[in-house]
């Protein structure tokens, strides 16, 4: 049982979710009220209560702990199975991460009331963002 790689999945999005979802509802609240996005990060910050923020941070919790433990479990078994997991790993990660993060991205958008339409540049550092989640893995 793979539970070394279960649990440090949890423990690796716990500690990431939180920083990410402030990240991630600045670069869309900076999309929808026309702001630059350490304005909207300082206002996030602030102006998000705890009951506020609990619905993102548990879905980017969501996101990282399903790409954190595709990433894991595919490692897992392919090295039980004399397999190399390297490319395998990279394909699952990242259809798990896109999927996840599609979603999320669509859930962040409609917690502002709004359908955005992102600018290239915060295509950009949503594509960097997915970049480093799947190379962490």
């Amino acid at each position: 049982m793979p539970i070394h790689e279960i649990s440090s999945a949890f423990v690796s999005s716990a500690i990431i979710s939180p920083f990410m979802t402030y990240i991630d509802l600045s670069l869309i609240h900076s999309q929808y009220y026309k702001e630059n996005i350490f304005s909207s990060l300082n206002k996030v910050i602030y102006n998000f209560n705890r009951t506020k923020i609990l619905k993102p941070l548990f879905i980017m919790n969501n996101v990282y702990f399903s790409t954190y433990i595709s990433a894991n479990l595919t490692e897992y078994y392919c090295k039980n199975n004399n397999y190399d997991y390297k490319i395998p790993t990279l394909v699952l990660t990242s259809f798990v991460n896109i999927f996840a993060i599609s979603i999320k991205d669509k859930q962040f958008s409609c917690y502002f009331n709004k359908n955005l339409n992102f600018k290239l540049n915060s295509y950009l550092l949503f594509a960097f963002r997915d970049i480093i989640t799947i190379c962490s893995c």
